[in-house]
């Protein structure tokens, strides 16, 4: 069969378990063959049979490379852009999140705010640091079943029988049995509110809303939630209750030096920074130019880590060699990056060391694998709609015979 150009592809029988592979012709943009797995022997092996294909586009999959090179020797092969620009992505969206934790120290050192000095306690004078309790108070419900087993228990019950009449397991029994008095359930905070107390203990003596001293601690670098730090103030101060509406303006905190730079790192988040550091542009508008005051944070945040600036400068320098038409700058890029500290960005550059010729291609070449996903989506459609009822044969010939491609 004569073709001047051929897409290899892979699809899910079913997804995980059991793969395919499709072969598209670009000159009449029809499937011509579905081959029954994606394993590099039996993809070489069908592709032998179109020996005069002179040119093949694929995704990066290193066993389709194989299967071209042993099938159709004398094929140029094209790694598809797309998949390129996605793979560069992924890669330092995976570094991104191995350097997460070192990544947010620098951010902390950048917007560290000095704590104020220790002031007296709302508590007592005497004890400035209220001490946290280990455990909540027991609920009615658990008061209840604890007086009813130990006095089942003083009436001669088993611990079978106490089971059957109070409907609980036997090993509540046996916890119940040991204790003198029900207890509640242990308490314990992700984080730590000790070094905060300063700013806590001024906020509760000017009678502030718990939401002001949120905002203030959070703008002194506690990384935790509103709803964690309301259910910490309960525990804690439990006596203090939040204020509703507005109180008297010489009685609030204020917070007039409370910065959203600083506010965003407690919520900050891997996939919002990859969202930022692949696309500078993200939140400008793109009529009026305006920036958005994510994009402003955000930016402020990248310009200050220096891991950060270079998993940007990483992404966005290989998009532009992508999108440019000099294969010099393409090895200029690697010259940069194979021997980059961060493992992630280094494994990538050294994927397209393996794979130059294919890559440099992609530059050289104006093709992509637009058509064989394409193809891919409509196969998907067809095998969903034989709810598996059918033989791989059937599908073969729906896509092959199909007069709309």
């Amino acid at each position: 069969m004569q073709l001047s150009f051929a897409y290899p592809d892979d699809f899910a029988y079913r997804k995980g378990i059991r793969y395919g592979t499709i072969v598209i012709d670009a000159d009449t943009k029809r499937t011509i063959e579905l081959i029954s797995d994606r394993e590099t022997e039996t993809v070489a092996k069908a592709l032998k049979e179109y020996s005069n294909v002179e040119t093949v586009s694929r995704d990066r999959s290193s066993a389709y490379a194989k299967a071209i090179n042993q099938g159709i020797l004398k094929a140029v092969q094209i790694t598809d852009k797309f998949h390129l620009v996605k793979n560069c992505g992924e890669h330092m969206d995976t570094q991104l999140r191995k350097s997460f934790v070192q990544i947010k120290d620098e951010l902390s050192k950048f917007i560290n705010v000095p704590l104020p000095p220790p002031i007296a306690s709302y508590s007592t004078i005497d004890n400035p640091e209220p001490v946290q309790p280990n455990k909540s108070q027991p609920s009615d419900k658990k008061r209840y079943l604890f007086e009813q087993v130990h006095r089942l228990s003083q009436e001669n019950y088993s611990e079978r029988e106490i089971v059957r009449h109070l409907h609980i397991s036997r090993c509540t029994v046996r916890t119940y049995l040991s204790m003198n008095e029900p207890e509640g359930r242990k308490i314990s905070f992700r984080n730590d509110y000790s070094i905060y107390l300063p700013i806590v203990q001024n906020g509760i003596q000017n009678k502030a809303r718990i939401s002001e001293i949120y905002r203030s601690v959070v703008n002194a670098g506690l990384p935790c939630t509103y709803v964690a730090f309301l259910n910490w103030m309960r525990t804690i101060f439990p006596e203090y209750k939040t204020f509703k509406g507005k109180g008297p303006r010489n009685s609030r905190v204020d917070s007039t030096q409370y910065d959203k730079t600083k506010s965003a790192l407690k919520s900050l988040s891997s996939h919002k920074l990859n969202i930022y550091i692949a696309n500078p542009e993200w939140g400008i508008d793109r009529k009026t130019g305006e920036c958005s005051e994510e994009h402003i944070q955000m930016n402020k945040m990248i310009d200050s880590s220096n891991i950060l600036l270079t998993l940007r400068e990483f992404c966005v320098s290989f998009k532009t060699v992508m999108a440019g038409d000099s294969t010099i700058d393409l090895n200029d890029w690697i010259e940069k990056y194979k021997n980059e500290p961060l493992i992630h960005l280094r494994t990538f550059t050294t994927g397209l060391l393996r794979d130059l010729d294919a890559v440099k291609n992609a530059i050289t070449y104006q093709y992509n694998n637009g058509l064989a996903e394409g193809l891919n989506n409509k196969l998907k459609a067809l095998k969903r709609g034989m709810y598996g009822r059918a033989s791989n044969r059937l599908l073969e010939i729906k896509m092959i015979t199909s007069m709309t491609g």
